[in-house]
């Protein structure tokens, strides 16, 4: 029998107790308001016409294996998307899509890093910024795209062409409506100032001993350019202890870093303390939007 951890405390910053699925989903329409922090549970029986009005832009779905998909358009080629509440990206192009788009030659600004870490391990991608992505009638503009390689695994899955991330729907408060096969999308007057952000240093941190540790270090990165390797054991970023943040804030705070100046990094490298400094710049360009 082989055991696999879904969610491992090293990548998440903290031990995750269960997840809920489809089958909970099912029983209730469920409100996440990336804003407010909440998420709210309503008996699909007192979600009348009124406040689905109120829940924003309604989008209908169909089921792909348990996952609500949508129909959309990216950079103005239609697409099915799966809404995936648990990746942490803006939006993933799976590989077939990428090749029969020809989309990584319509972007040559791109960079390729490990945007993500799964029970696989690290995802690696070429990250661009797209032009606009549309979820039915809700149109993003500049979301920052990853467009996978994959040659196996679910971004080779050809039975879609895009999977949706928190990262993109953290511009709203989305209702999920299963039982009438809805989403629903209100954007946020004020969302998260790292929204349409990316990581300035290129780096990817896990949780380590004393410290957050380096994972992965893109070549020719900022972090790269100031002698920072793989396994490198942060301790301080900018003058701020990261142990006392959790791993969420710290990979947050990567995306709003000064580009203006150097930032100083502590860490640990064989025991020994060391610094650097570093100078963050947009790894994807920003978006002209």
């Amino acid at each position: 029998m082989t055991t696999l951890d879904f969610s491992p405390a090293p990548v998440e910053g903290f031990q995750v107790g269960g997840m809920l699925g489809v089958e909970f989903l099912e029983r209730l329409v469920v409100q996440i308001d990336y804003g407010a922090n909440t998420i709210t549970l309503i008996d699909p029986r007192r979600f009348d016409a009124s406040s689905r009005r109120a829940a924003g832009t309604g989008i209908p779905f169909e089921f792909y294996e348990h996952m609500p998909q949508v129909e959309g358009r990216f950079d103005g080629r239609p697409a099915r998307f799966n809404i995936d509440t648990g990746s942490r990206v803006e939006v993933t192009l799976t590989s077939p899509f990428v090749q029969r788009e020809h989309l990584k030659e319509l972007h040559p600004t791109g960079v390729t890093v490990t945007d993500g870490w799964g029970v696989g391990g690290p995802s690696r991608s070429y990250v661009v910024r797209a032009h606009a992505l549309a979820l039915g009638p809700v149109v993003i503009r500049g979301p920052v795209a990853s467009l996978s390689a994959a040659a196996r695994g679910v971004f080779s899955d050809p039975s879609y062409d895009g999977n949706i991330g928190s990262g993109l729907l953290k511009r709203f408060a989305v209702t999920f409506d299963y039982t009438r096969r809805m989403i629903y999308l209100r954007p946020l007057a004020r969302p998260d100032p790292d929204v349409g952000g990316f990581d300035r240093t290129g780096l990817w941190l896990n949780l380590g001993s004393g410290g957050l540790e380096a994972m992965d270090v893109a070549p020719d990165g900022p972090a790269a350019e100031a002698g920072l390797r793989k396994g490198d054991v942060l301790t301080a970023i900018d003058g701020s202890d990261v142990t006392r943040q959790s791993l969420s804030d710290v990979r947050r705070e990567l995306k709003l870093l000064p580009t203006d100046r150097p930032v100083a990094i502590g860490y640990r490298r064989g025991g020994e303390a060391r610094t650097a400094e570093i100078r963050p710049r947009d790894l994807v360009p920003a978006s002209s939007d």
